[in-house]
């Protein structure tokens, strides 16, 4: 397994502070172009609300208007939490909780939306020393990752945690695309459209990742596809 250093050489501190922020204000852009198309779909369903009628499948028109606003809602709240780092954030976490809310961000992320994502939560409550908003950060990198190696709507994305090792937990994270070219990792390196995609997930995933005494490497998925194993230091559980 590759696990790779979390500093680069050369770089300052500071400049990977703002790496970091990028990365976040990029993560943003892909939950907003997500949440922005919920919402001209939902719109369309609220103009009808006048007409009060029934949809094609009988379902009053007043009843999907409210679900729909309902969802526009879920969706900029989702997306406001992700943009707030509180002062005095406390520097551990509960996985499942963050896991559950990164299972409802991950579906604003519109790089093949149809793609499944099964997310498998810890049997007991378990604490990581990491901060919320940084594991989201992570999290969503990740994920966006690995949807976007798939080519099949089809495919799944698997997010599994191991039982607990030397006070350590693992979070898996398996897709079935091509695998991770050689340069994966290196700020600013993407092959994806640069308007869109930072090349800067997996490098900032990593530091954050180490920066709290955690890892973070990727190798061959068995069957096929890649694995990003994210190890991280408990702090309480059960």
């Amino acid at each position: 397994m590759t696990i790779a250093d979390g500093a680069v050489a050369g770089r300052r501190p500071e400049e990977i502070e703002s790496l970091v922020t990028l990365n976040r204000a990029l993560l943003a852009q892909q939950l907003l172009r997500g949440i922005a198309h919920d919402i001209r779909n939902n719109l369309q369903v609220v103009a009808l609300g006048s007409s009060l009628g029934e949809d094609g499948a009988g379902t009053p028109v007043s009843i999907r208007v409210e679900r729909s606003l309902d969802e526009m809602v879920r969706g900029l709240d989702l997306l406001s939490r992700l943009g707030r780092v509180a002062t005095g954030e406390a520097a551990d976490a509960d996985l499942t909780e963050i896991l559950t809310a990164v299972d409802e961000l991950a579906a604003l992320q519109r790089n093949l939306p149809s793609l499944r994502v099964r997310i498998e939560r810890p049997a007991d409550p378990t604490r990581v020393a990491i901060p919320k908003s940084e594991l989201t950060q992570i999290l969503l990198n990740l994920l966006a990752n690995a949807k976007e190696a798939h080519n099949r709507p089809d495919d799944l994305v698997e997010v599994t945690t191991t039982m607990p090792m030397d006070g350590r937990i693992a979070i898996l994270i398996d897709d079935r695309g091509p695998g991770f070219p050689a340069a994966a990792g290196t700020p600013l390196y993407t092959t994806k459209d640069p308007c869109h995609h930072g090349g800067l997930g997996l490098f900032v995933s990593r530091e954050l990742a180490t920066r709290r005494g955690g890892e973070l490497g990727w190798e061959p998925r068995p069957g096929g596809g890649s694995r990003v194993r994210l190890v991280l230091p408990i702090t309480a559980r059960g």
